[in-house]
Formats: structure tokens, sequence, C-alpha cells
């Protein structure tokens, strides 16, 4: 699945736009399959602001009625490197070139390492040296 975050990386690389155009682009370029709702897309828009991936700025119109003021958002540098990294991902992922995952025999020997690297971490907290007392936690 596709998180908000993603996908408004996604819709801005085609440049600036503000909340309710940003759901349009991405309900145009998903067919309708994927929808967000505003109460999803305005905070994602926010925390990408926040991780400086992309910056605002405030449009006032004139003062006809029913004219509201729009904030638009537009990718930073550091975020169209971030937007082409999600985008090459997915790619990835549509073309079918995701990891492989590991087999039984590879799950089996990954979890022997981690059981004997937790004993190892024990037996090596069994000799460390206590401030006040010898080795094994003895009084010297």
């Amino acid at each position: 699945m596709i998180t908000a975050r993603t996908a408004l990386l996604l819709a801005l690389r085609e440049g600036p736009g503000y909340g309710r155009e940003l759901l349009r682009r991405l309900r145009l370029a998903t067919a309708g399959r994927m929808r967000f709702a505003e109460g999803s897309i305005y905070p994602a828009l926010h925390k990408l602001e926040d991780a400086l991936l992309v910056r605002s700025w405030t449009v006032v119109p004139g003062r006809r009625p029913g004219d509201r003021a729009r904030t638009y958002y537009e990718l930073t540098e550091l975020g169209v490197r971030v937007s082409e990294a999600h985008r090459a991902d997915l790619l990835r992922v549509a073309a079918g070139l995701v990891p492989r995952l590991p087999d039984a025999d590879e799950r089996a020997r990954m979890r022997r390492r981690i059981d004997l690297g937790a004993e190892l971490s024990h037996a090596a907290g069994e000799f460390r040296v206590r401030p006040g007392k010898g080795r094994r936690g003895r009084a010297a």
C-alpha cells in the first residue's frame, strides 16, 4: 500500500499544488483506485514540510464571494531527491524486482545466529567488572 506521504511526493513531481488539487491528481493518476481523505493529506503535507521535503506559501485571492486563501506546496531540492527514490522503489516493485524472501533453511540459520549472539552477549555480561566489585559481581 502506498502511503499518503509517498503519494504526495509523487504528485508534487508534476509541480506545485494545493491540497484538493493534489487529491485530484492522485485520483486521476490511479484511475480512482486510490483515494485519500483530506484528513490524511493535510497532516502528511505538514509532516513533509517539517521534514524539509516541501515548502508552502499561501495565496490570498481577491474579495469575491466564496474565494478562499489556498496554501500551495512544492518539492524542495531534498524533496525531489526523496521523491525520485520513492519512484524508483515503486518501479522496482511494479517490475517484480523485489528482494526475494529467505527460505526456511535461511531463516533457521538467521535464527541460530541471533540466538548465538544473544548467548555471547549474556556471557560477556557475566564477566563485566562492576564498580566496587570484582569479576563476576563478587565483592573485591
